[in-house]
């Protein structure tokens, strides 16, 4: 029995011939009725994936693959993938699509399966970072800031939902020192908002009138170079004036215990 059909031979049907064979010639002893069968050749599966990526808001697209399986002969089949994301496209999930590509038109042969990928947009970082800042002693608190790093796409804090607050725990009544500045209050679907806190240092004036003469200033008998001349045995007075915001001294009479020695 023969069929002229072949593995690289297309889907359909294809007649398998009988072919008697008589080493002792008694063929002729017999009416022959010959019929043929029939080969059906159907279709193979064939099933192209897209592979799944991700990326996140503002960003390129990645470069969508795949793969095919199923393909018989070598068949000059493969697959291009698309898909609707762009770079402005919110954060969610996007199908990825793949579509077959047949020069040598060989997909008559195949029964196909197209599975989508699916492209995720995740949320771009982005920083609000609490601008540093200082005051004098006693004085309002100065306009509390914040500098944002990580916008994509030539976007602005417009984009953001909510209005900006920062704080501080520093009033006017606190003492010299550093106090953290803290801001919250916007959110956003696309970006993964991280707050970064900032400081608030309260220092006394750095200069002007303190109780009527110059203040942030050391007194005699040590000099402005920070030296002083005294006798073994005697008391040194340490003075200085430092004033807050209004010009008021906030010196504290007491004792130095501590001191540097540097030359006798």
């Amino acid at each position: 029995f023969a069929t002229a059909a072949t593995p690289a031979s297309a889907v359909g049907t294809f007649a398998i011939v009988p072919t008697l064979i008589d080493p002792t010639a008694k063929l002729s002893n017999y009416t022959v009725t010959s019929t043929n069968g029939t080969l059906t050749i159907n279709r193979a599966p064939l099933t192209v994936t897209a592979a799944n990526v991700a990326r996140t808001f503002g960003a390129a697209n990645p470069a969508l693959t795949g793969t095919i399986t199923g393909i018989k002969n070598a068949d000059n089949i493969t697959a291009t993938y698309a898909t609707t994301a762009v770079a402005s496209s919110p954060v969610g999930t996007y199908p990825i699509t793949p579509t077959l590509v047949d020069p040598t038109a060989k997909l008559g042969n195949y029964t196909v399966t197209s599975v989508n990928g699916v492209l995720t947009v995740n949320k771009a970082p982005l920083t609000i970072t609490a601008n540093n800042q200082t005051k004098v002693l006693h004085a309002a608190n100065p306009a509390l800031t914040a500098t944002y790093s990580g916008f994509v796409l030539g976007q602005t804090p417009a984009s953001l939902t909510g209005t900006l607050t920062c704080t501080t725990t520093s009033t006017t009544l606190t003492a010299v020192g550093n106090f953290p500045i803290t801001c919250s209050g916007q959110t956003s679907t696309n970006y993964a908002i991280t707050f970064v806190p900032g400081s608030l240092s309260v220092l006394y004036a750095s200069g002007g009138l303190c109780n009527g003469a110059a203040g942030h200033a050391i007194l005699a008998p040590i000099l402005a170079n920070g030296t002083s001349s005294f006798l073994q045995g005697a008391t040194v007075p340490a003075r200085f004036r430092v004033c807050d915001a209004a010009g008021v001294s906030q010196g504290t009479a007491g004792v130095v215990s501590n001191f540097f020695l540097v030359k006798i």
